[in-house]
C-alpha cells in the first residue's frame, strides 16, 4: 500500500468521522442510541480490520471504525450534560477529550505484544471497544431520560456567516494537523529501517501528552482564547516542519508529536 492510498483511507476515515458526527445531532434527543452506535462502529471496524483478506475489505473497515469517534463525542456531551453537576461539567469533558490519548497509548502498547500478529492486536482493539461502549452505557444514571433532550435548532447559511473566519481557520488547522496524523508514524519508519518500534513508542509519546489535554481549560482561561489559538497553531506549525526534516532523530521526532498532540488536544476543549 503506498502512502497516497494510505491518505485515500484515512481521508475516508475522517470523512465518516465527520458524517457520523452530523447524523448524531440528528439524533440528540436519543443519546443512548447514539453511543451504542459508537461502539458498534467502531468494533465492527476493527473486527473488518482484524480478519480482512483484501486491500478492498481494509479500506472499508477503517472507514467503518472512523464513524465510531464520529458517534461517541456528540453522545459523550449529552450524558455529561445529564449525568453530571453543571459546575463539573467543563472538567468532565476536558477529561473526555483527553481519553483519546490514553487511547493511543493503549493501542501502542498492544502493537509492541502484538508485532508479526497484528491482526490479533485488532481484535483486542474490537474487544476494548465493546467494553467500553458497555461501561459508558451503565454509566448512564439517566436512563429513559432521551426524550427530555430537545433537537438541535436548524442551521442556515446565514447564521454561519459571522462565524466564517474562524470556520476558515478551523479548516486550515485541521488541514494542517492531518499531515502528522496520516503520515507522521510512516515517516518516522521509513527514516529508521527495520526500527519500526522508535515510530510505535513516539505515538505512544503522542498519546500520553494528549491525556494533558485534561488541562486545557485552565489554559485557555489564563491566556484567553486569542492568545492560546495563536501561540498553539505556531507551535503546530513547527512542530509540523521539525518532524518533515528530521525523522529519524528520535528527540526531534518525540518532540515534534509530542508538540504536535498538545496543541491539538488543546483545541479540542469546547470553548464557551
Amino acid at each position: 500500500m503506498g502512502s497516497a492510498t494510505a491518505g485515500f483511507i484515512q481521508a475516508g476515515s475522517f470523512l465518516s468521522f465527520c458524517l457520523a458526527a452530523v447524523l448524531a445531532l440528528r439524533l440528540a434527543a436519543r443519546p443512548t442510541l447514539v453511543v451504542m452506535c459508537a461502539g458498534t462502529t467502531a468494533a465492527l471496524g476493527s473486527i473488518g480490520v482484524a480478519v480482512a483478506p483484501n486491500f478492498a475489505v481494509l479500506a472499508v473497515s477503517v472507514v467503518l471504525a472512523g464513524a465510531g469517534a464520529g458517534f461517541a463525542t456528540p453522545g459523550l456531551v449529552t450524558f455529561i450534560e445529564r449525568n453530571i453537576a453543571p459546575a463539573r461539567q467543563e472538567s468532565a469533558q476536558t477529561i473526555v477529550n483527553a481519553g483519546t490519548g490514553a487511547g493511543i497509548v493503549v493501542a501502542g502498547i498492544l502493537m509492541l505484544l502484538t508485532v508479526g500478529h497484528w491482526r490479533l492486536g485488532w481484535v483486542a482493539i474490537a474487544a476494548l471497544v465493546a467494553m467500553a461502549a458497555v461501561a459508558t452505557l451503565r454509566a448512564d444514571r439517566s436512563a429513559g431520560r432521551d426524550r427530555a433532550v430537545g433537537r438541535p435548532s436548524r442551521v442556515r447559511a446565514r447564521d454561519l456567516a459571522p462565524l466564517a473566519l474562524p470556520i476558515a481557520a478551523a479548516v486550515l488547522a485541521g488541514a494542517s494537523s492531518a499531515a502528522i496524523w496520516t503520515f507522521g508514524r510512516s515517516v518516522m519508519a521509513a527514516s529508521r529501517t527495520r526500527e519500526e518500534t522508535c515510530s510505535i513508542l513516539a505515538w505512544m509519546v503522542l498519546g500520553a501528552i494528549g491525556v494533558l489535554s485534561a488541562t486545557a481549560r485552565k489554559i485557555v482561561q489564563a491566556w484567553s482564547l486569542r492568545t492560546a489559538w495563536n501561540l498553539t497553531s505556531l507551535a503546530m506549525a513547527g512542530a509540523t516542519i521539525v518532524l518533515g526534516l528530521a525523522p529519524g532523530i528520535p528527540f526531534s521526532a518525540y518532540s515534534s508529536v509530542a508538540l504536535c498532540c498538545s496543541t491539538t488536544s488543546h483545541r479540542s476543549w469546547p470553548s464557551p
